[in-house]
């Protein structure tokens, strides 16, 4: 998937991108660095105790912001069988200037679930 940008609701623009390789292989050390010292719910071990127990597919984004540093996102996305596709962000980052809402288009590429195969 390609960057993704979109608004945030202070008027900024803030851009997604899925983590590459050697972001993945450091993905613990760029949550600690988030605003706010980063949450362990978005840690590897947690991550993958939620697809290994729950079944769902991790998805590891960067987001870059202007005139800050870049945080690590993790994202959770499930499909449920008569409700649908859906996803989980994890707590974190935690920064008093963040702001209190974003604006995303309504459906990230990234996070699309292929439907399941009828037999």
């Amino acid at each position: 998937m390609a960057r993704v940008a979109a608004r945030t609701a202070g008027g900024g623009e803030s851009a997604a991108r899925p983590a590459t390789d050697r972001e993945v292989a450091e993905w613990d050390t760029l949550v600690a660095a988030n605003p706010g010292g980063g949450e362990v719910w978005g840690g590897t071990c947690y991550l993958d105790v939620k697809q290994k127990q729950g079944r769902y597919r991790q998805h590891r984004l960067i987001v870059t912001r202007p005139d800050r540093p870049a945080i690590a996102v993790s994202v959770l996305a499930k499909r449920v069988p008569f409700l649908g596709s859906g996803g989980i962000c994890p707590p974190g980052p935690q920064e008093k200037t963040f702001p209190p809402c974003w604006k995303f288009p309504p459906r990230l590429p990234i996070l699309r679930v292929p439907a399941a195969r009828s037999s």
